[in-house]
């Protein structure tokens, strides 16, 4: 798929559940949140303790390769996505971003609804600030004191 085809969309913390790679599924995180979506694909945040610690290699990259068959769970719309691996990064001490494309099997009009449905950040916290970096994937926000 074209990567910059379509615009991405920042969203409101929507969490997903049971993030699994491979035909035979193990489990690469237990929870994460999604960032960002587009009709190509959704960018989702996992806090390193939610990480299979078996997927982690000596030198602290996660060890599933590009093109993988990833598999997660949305909580909140009770919806099972699959897609391919595009990348896995690591953007602090504690976060990994991974980025998922969706197949080439789900239709350009389904992917762009379900991009559609996903809230917009502040949609659905009005008045909220934007997501900081520091915003946990395990489901609890940091004080804001630090």
């Amino acid at each position: 798929m074209n990567r910059r085809q379509f615009a991405r969309k920042a969203l409101d913390p929507i969490h997903v559940a049971a993030i699994t790679v491979g035909e035979r599924p193990t489990v690469l995180a237990s929870v994460g949140t999604l960032l960002n979506a587009s009709a190509t694909g959704l960018l989702i945040r996992v806090h390193w303790r939610a990480v299979n610690p078996a997927l982690v290699q000596s030198n602290g990259a996660l060890a599933v390769p590009q093109g993988t068959l990833l598999r997660m769970h949305i909580v909140e719309m009770a919806l099972d996505l699959d897609g391919e691996l595009v990348r896995m990064d690591q953007t602090g001490p504690e976060w990994w971003n991974i980025a998922m494309d969706f197949t080439a099997s789900a239709p350009t009009y389904w992917r762009e609804c379900l991009a559609d449905l996903l809230p917009s950040e502040g949609e659905m916290t009005p008045g909220a600030a934007p997501a900081s970096s520091d915003a946990s994937a395990t489901g609890r926000v940091p004080p804001a004191n630090g």
